[in-house]
C-alpha cells in the first residue's frame, strides 16, 4: 500500500505480461523486492529491482492483499489469512476467520487487521499471529471496506 506510484510503473512495466491479475503490490525492504497478487492465477509474484518477475507461491484462493510482518508475507485468501515465509515461501500460517471476501490487510507491527469486502459482512478482523486466532474489529463497516492501512502517528486504522 505504501507504494501505489511504484505499483503503477511495475504495471506499465513490459513485464505486465507476466501478471495475471495483479491486485496488491508489498515491498520487502530487507529483500528489496516487490511482492504482487495476482487473482486469475492465484499466484503471488515476485518481481526484484533488475525487473525480473517470478513465481513465489501459488495460493488457492486466489490472494487479494498482501502485507509484510517479520519474516512473512500475509494474503488474503477467501475467508483466511495465509502467511509465507520470505525464505522460502513455505506456508507458516493459515487461519480461516470465518469471513466470506478478506481483501485489505494491514499491520501494526503486532497485529493484522483485515477486511472482509463482502456486502453482508463488512466486517473487520483483527489476528493475533502469535495466538493463532482472530476477532472481529468493527462488526460493521456501513460499506464495502475495500483497504485498510495502519497509521503509525495517528495510533489508528
Amino acid at each position: 500500500m505504501r507504494h501505489c506510484l511504484l505499483f503503477a510503473a511495475l504495471l506499465a512495466a513490459p513485464a505486465m505480461a507476466q501478471y495475471n491479475g495483479p491486485e496488491s503490490v508489498e515491498y520487502d525492504p530487507a529483500g528489496d523486492r516487490y511482492f504482487v497478487s495476482n487473482t486469475s492465477s492465484g499466484m503471488i509474484k515476485v518481481r526484484n529491482q533488475a525487473g525480473a518477475v517470478s513465481d513465489f507461491v501459488s495460493v488457492s484462493p486466489s490472494p487479494y492483499g498482501l502485507e509484510l510482518m517479520g519474516d512473512v508475507v500475509y494474503a488474503c485468501s477467501g475467508g483466511t489469512i495465509k502467511g509465507y515465509a520470505l525464505s522460502n515461501a513455505a506456508q507458516v500460517f493459515n487461519l480461516n476467520l470465518g469471513a466470506t471476501f478478506l481483501n485489505g490487510i494491514t499491520t501494526d507491527g503486532e497485529y493484522i487487521y483485515a477486511t472482509d469486502f463482502n456486502s453482508s459482512q463488512r466486517k473487520v478482523y483483527k489476528v493475533d499471529v502469535a495466538a493463532n486466532s482472530a476477532s472481529v474489529l468493527v462488526a460493521n463497516t456501513g460499506g464495502q471496506p475495500n483497504g485498510i492501512v495502519w497509521d503509525p502517528i495517528g495510533d489508528r486504522l
